[in-house]
């Protein structure tokens, strides 16, 4: 029977120049980082699958140090690269590498990942207003899996509501047998033309305002400038979103 043969331990004073030989490349790699820009998408991938190769030769304790000595980046940066790394299992040209590093948390969905960084191509989304989209995303889940809020058992209700007036049981003569008296047809006639149209202000209504807690506002804009000056006034509250959502990434 064949065997494999046993790949050599290698000494320490090879491990320390395997090592210093790593670590020369990444100081190249950060020289070429200020030096080219029109390819910076492809040149931080560069870097972060330099750093997990130090990574998973090296150990993690050596090659951040290492690293850092090297790039001059810190310590939490070279995480975050060697992280983007393991992490995304696909690369969309026309994103950052930003973009990227934040699907990581959609891990091993290579699928979803692809699904969100070409959402956020088309939409043209900031690295800011992707990562509150995709914090967006995740609070979804995390709803779905504590059960109906307050607010959906209320939206479900007036669903049923809604159906119910629609077929009333009232409704019914007034469609199969004769008409009633001409002043209670126009009555009724205005009286479910405004309610409907009021119904139509209150659909407005709600979309604008559940829009004030998404990152971006509706796909046809706002109805007025008052709603669109009302949404930019909670730019303060996506930004503290969004710097939450990248602290929890780098922290994964």
């Amino acid at each position: 029977m064949a065997t494999k043969k046993r790949a050599l331990k290698k000494s320490a004073a090879e491990t320390r120049r395997d090592l210093k030989e790593w670590a020369e490349r990444g100081k190249v790699l950060k020289v070429a980082e200020h030096q080219i820009r029109k390819t910076e998408f492809a040149h931080q991938w560069e870097i972060a699958d330099w750093v997990l190769e130090g990574q998973e030769t090296f150990g993690k304790e050596a090659a951040y140090d290492a690293a850092e000595k090297a790039t001059g980046m810190t310590r939490e940066t070279i995480q975050q690269f060697a992280h983007a790394a393991k992490k995304v299992l696909i690369r969309v040209k026309g994103v950052s590498f930003g973009h990227h590093r934040l699907v990581a948390s959609l891990y091993p969905d290579r699928d979803f990942q692809k699904k969100e960084l070409h959402f956020a191509r088309k939409n043209r989304l900031s690295v800011e207003r992707f990562s509150l989209h995709l914090r967006g995303l995740g609070r979804h889940d995390e709803r779905r899996k504590i059960g109906p809020t307050s607010a959906d058992i209320a939206a479900k209700k007036f669903i049923e509501t809604c159906d119910k007036i629609e077929k009333h049981w009232s409704l019914r003569p007034l469609l199969s047998g004769q008409p009633p008296a001409k002043e209670h047809r126009n009555d009724l006639v205005n009286k479910i033309r405004e309610t409907a149209s009021k119904l139509n202000e209150t659909a407005d209504h709600l979309q604008n305002h559940w829009q004030l807690y998404l990152p971006l506002p509706p796909t046809g804009g706002f109805s007025n400038k008052e709603l669109f000056d009302e949404w930019k006034s909670h730019e303060g509250w996506r930004k503290r979103e969004a710097a939450k959502a990248a602290a929890a990434g780098s922290g994964q």
